[in-house]
């Protein structure tokens, strides 16, 4: 995700399997994740985001709305690329 920093999009994990802060911590370092995961407890981000699994992974427009969400699984490279980029491409037109 890198090659996409300071692009209108914001990726964002949610985990709810009774990860505490610290654990979730040294799995985002441990595998290099460069985009923002939160620990939830389940009737938080994921129940107020209407997510009935874990994890979570939501990707959020320029506007701030979540545009595309995947639930319970990661998604593919292709796919989160595909949906990034469309969001990328709306944004600049809009400037």
């Amino acid at each position: 995700m890198t090659k996409l920093e300071g692009q209108p999009f914001a990726l964002i994990g949610v985990n709810g399997n009774g990860y505490d802060p610290q654990k979730l911590k040294k799995a985002t370092d441990k595998h290099n994740l460069n985009w923002r995961s939160f620990a939830d407890d389940g009737q938080t981000i994921n129940a107020a985001w209407n997510n009935p699994s874990t994890p979570g992974y939501y990707v959020i427009d320029h506007k701030g709305m979540i545009r595309h969400k995947w639930m319970g699984g990661t998604p593919g490279p292709k796919e989160l690329d595909a949906a990034i980029e469309k969001l990328i491409d709306e944004a600049v037109e809009q400037r």
